[in-house]
């Protein structure tokens, strides 16, 4: 069985008129198909007490709305790159299907048990009481596109674009990311089919970029609190040593 990372690729795009270029510069690839899109937007919320128990200990709760899904998530959150999608990591989160309309306490005993198979000893406090303190941190709004294609062997894949709009309660920051994730749907045999498409593609558009962050890390990452007046000064030191230091070696 192949490793998940294998079968997916995750890119950022600049921006709207990247996703644009990339359809033009598929629908231009001839030797693949591109169906039409189908879309959904999606909301996302993330949990966790206000001294940040849960985050502080990399793990995820996440609350989806949309119209054709509700649930609840709770999940790793992976820092170490290498770990991207692998399987062998991310066996131990946990979801449940839910109702728009549930309270969070409506499923206490679910999240109870979901939190203590992510730790191999048993947990040392009332988590009823951690879960009824929960307050939404994190909350992404995604209006997503996605197209179905397919290739030469039986080669079939899938593109997801998501526009994600984020808003960061901690850090009262919002941004805006682009994302394109493309998904092996056919059969194993056909991964270094899927590999030649994404050689091809990479050659051919420029304005797209890998990465192995999820919307959760990249949504922090992307509304991190802004510098003090003292890091950034601090910064424009360093920068102007290091220019100065260039300046030196290039006279000697």
């Amino acid at each position: 069985m192949l490793d998940t990372y294998s079968m997916k690729r995750r890119y950022t795009l600049f921006d709207e008129k990247s996703y644009r270029g990339l359809i033009r510069t598929l629908l231009s690839m001839t030797t693949y198909s591109l169906e039409e899109g189908e879309r959904r937007v999606v909301t996302d919320y993330y949990l966790d007490n206000p001294e940040g128990l849960l985050m502080s200990n990399s793990i995820v709760l996440k609350r989806r709305n949309s119209r054709d899904e509700n649930y609840l998530k709770i999940s790793r959150l992976h820092y170490d790159k290498q770990y991207f999608y692998m399987d062998r990591i991310r066996e131990k989160d946990r979801r449940l299907d839910i109702k728009s309309s549930d309270k969070l306490s409506d499923h206490y005993f679910f999240l109870s048990n979901a939190l203590g198979s992510m730790f191999s000893n048993a947990l040392q406090f009332d988590t009823d009481k951690l879960f009824g303190k929960m307050r939404v941190f994190l909350m992404t709004k995604s209006e997503e596109e996605t197209r179905t294609m397919h290739g030469y062997s039986g080669l079939k894949m899938s593109l997801r674009y998501d526009k994600l709009k984020i808003k960061n309660n901690t850090t009262r920051r919002k941004n805006v990311a682009y994302i394109v994730q493309f998904d092996l749907l056919s059969k194993d045999d056909t991964l270094p089919l899927f590999d030649e498409f994404i050689s091809k593609l990479n050659k051919r558009f420029k304005e797209m970029f890998l990465t192995k962050e999820n919307k959760c890390e990249l949504s922090l990452r992307m509304t991190a609190p802004l510098p003090s007046k003292e890091e950034m000064r601090k910064k424009q030191a360093q920068i102007a040593r290091m220019k100065n230091i260039g300046l030196g070696e290039i006279k000697e």
